[in-house]
This record gives structure tokens, C-alpha cells and sequence, in this order.
């Protein structure tokens, strides 16, 4: 099971789980879903912190920059491969 909403009434939370789980050790995260008010929040943060804050994005971005600060893993494409491409395009 990868996602379940519940809204919770209490301050209790009662899970029900399937009896394979049972003495198995398990790990809820709970996350709450986004209002209207954190999507516009969302909207007027930093776009670098917006893209960072995402886990996989932000290794993704920081591998990148690393690999054109070293020269590694770049496509050279000279000027007129650009104009040409733009052309087709």
C-alpha cells in the first residue's frame, strides 16, 4: 500500500493494516495535503528553492552543475547546429 488518505477526526489516528504487516515493522509518513493557500505560497517562492526542495530534483540539478563545472557528461553543440535545429523547428 502506498498512499492512503485519511482525514483524522481526533487526535487519534486508527490505521487499519492488513495481517501481513502485523509484527513486520513498518514506516507512516504523514504528510498534509496542500490547501489552496500553500499552492499560492508555493507559487511566490525562490524558483531555486522551489526546485531544491525536492530530494530527487535537487540531486539531479547539483550533479549537473557539478558535471559542467568538470567538463563531464556534455554535449558539445556548435552555433550552427543551434540555428539549424531552430530552423527544423
Amino acid at each position: 500500500m502506498l498512499r492512503k488518505i485519511i482525514i483524522p477526526n481526533e487526535e487519534k489516528l486508527v490505521i487499519d493494516l492488513p495481517k501481513t504487516y502485523i509484527g513486520e515493522e513498518i514506516e507512516i509518513l504523514i504528510f498534509p495535503i496542500p490547501s489552496e493557500m500553500d499552492t499560492i505560497a508555493t507559487s511566490e517562492m525562490d524558483t531555486t528553492e522551489y526546485l531544491l526542495s525536492n530530494p530527487a530534483n535537487a540531486k539531479y540539478l547539483l550533479e549537473s552543475l557539478e558535471n559542467s563545472k568538470n567538463s563531464a557528461n556534455l554535449i558539445h553543440v556548435s552555433i550552427e547546429e543551434l540555428e539549424e535545429l531552430e530552423r527544423r523547428l
